[in-house]
């Protein structure tokens, strides 16, 4: 199956990856541990997709992500520790033109450099 041959790729092969656009993908979802094997990653561009759900501990791993790109989708639901937690170094988090309508009180826990 290609995408999880993509997935498995994304996971294993691409460690030393500093920047990734993903930019027009029509992706839907950011799912728990997705990039969790980046740990090299600074910057990421998710922007103008139909991203509307970002999972709890979407982003975990990233623990040396700087920017984070996610406007122009379809974000509805800021979910607890969506962004907290393995996210110390992010100081530039860019969320404009999305449908925001709950923020989840942890979801942007332990992220003092924004």
């Amino acid at each position: 199956d290609l995408m999880r041959k993509g997935e498995r790729i994304l996971r294993d092969g691409l460690g030393g990856l500093q920047r990734l656009h993903l930019n027009g993908n029509k992706l839907s979802r950011v799912g728990a541990f997705n990039f969790s094997k980046l740990s090299n990653l600074t910057k990421l561009y998710l922007n103008n997709n139909s991203i509307s759900q970002v999972d709890t501990f979407a982003f975990a791993g990233l623990v040396n992500l700087t920017t984070l790109h996610l406007s122009n989708n379809k974000i509805g639901l800021v979910r607890a520790d969506s962004f907290g937690g393995d996210l110390p170094n992010l100081t530039e988090l860019y969320l404009f033109y999305n449908e925001i309508g709950v923020v989840e009180h942890t979801a942007f826990r332990g992220m003092s450099n924004l």
